[in-house]
C-alpha cells in the first residue's frame, strides 16, 4: 500500500512536470515569435533544439507509462500472494490450536484416569470425565465457529483489498491515460506553433 501510495505521488510529480514543461514551451516558443518580429531574424537552431526536446520528451512519457503500469501490476500480483501466504499462515495456526486442543483433551483423559486410580470411586470418576466432556465439547465448538469467523473474515479482507486495488489501478491507469493524451496535445501544440510561427 505504501509503494502504491508512493507510485502515485510520483505519478501526480509526473503531471506537474507536464504542466511545468508545457508552459515553459509555450513562454520560449512566445519568446521566439516576439523575438522574431522585434529583430526580424529566427532562431531555428533553438527552435529545433525544443522539438526534439519534446521528442525526446514524447518517447519517455511512453517507456515511463508502460513501466509504470506493469509495476503497479506486479505490486497488485504480489499483494494478492501475500494475502494468500497470510490466509494459510492463519489457517496452519487455527489447526495447530485444533490439535493442541485434542492433546488437552488426551491429557485430561490421563487426568481422570489418574484421579481415578488415587480416589478409588467411580462416580467422583464419571463426573469428572462428563465434565471434561462438556469442556472438551464448549471449547470444540467455540474455536469452530471462531475458526471459520476468523477464516471467511481473511477471505473477506482479502477480496476487499483486491478490489481496492482493482480500483486504484484503474484510478492510477486513467491518470496515465490522461497524462499520454496531454503528451499528445502538447506535442501537437508545439508543432502547430512552431508551423504558424
Amino acid at each position: 500500500m505504501l509503494a502504491l501510495l508512493s507510485g502515485s505521488a510520483l505519478l501526480l510529480g509526473y503531471i506537474m512536470f507536464d504542466v511545468h514543461y508545457f508552459i515553459r514551451t509555450i513562454v520560449v516558443v512566445s519568446y521566439c515569435s516576439l523575438r522574431t518580429k522585434l529583430l526580424g531574424k529566427r532562431d531555428l537552431m533553438e527552435e529545433d533544439n525544443y522539438l526534439g526536446n519534446s521528442f525526446f520528451y514524447l518517447f519517455s512519457s511512453f517507456s515511463f507509462f508502460y513501466l509504470f503500469f506493469f509495476f503497479l501490476l506486479s505490486l497488485l500480483f504480489l499483494s494478492f500472494i501475500f494475502s494468500l501466504l497470510l490466509s494459510f499462515l492463519f489457517f496452519y495456526l487455527f489447526s495447530s490450536f485444533i490439535f493442541s486442543l485434542l492433546f488437552s483433551f488426551i491429557f485430561s483423559l490421563l487426568l481422570s484416569f489418574l484421579f481415578f486410580y488415587l480416589f478409588s470411586s467411580f462416580s467422583f470418576f464419571y463426573l469428572f470425565f462428563f465434565f471434561l466432556l462438556s469442556l472438551l465439547f464448549l471449547s470444540f465448538i467455540s474455536s469452530f465457529s471462531f475458526f471459520y469467523l476468523f477464516f471467511f473474515f481473511l477471505l473477506s479482507l482479502l477480496f476487499l483489498s483486491f478490489i481496492f486495488s482493482l480500483l486504484f489501478l484503474s484510478f492510477i491507469f486513467s491518470l496515465l491515460f490522461l497524462s499520454f493524451i496531454f503528451s499528445l496535445l502538447f506535442l501537437s501544440f508545439i508543432f502547430s506553433l512552431s508551423f504558424f510561427l
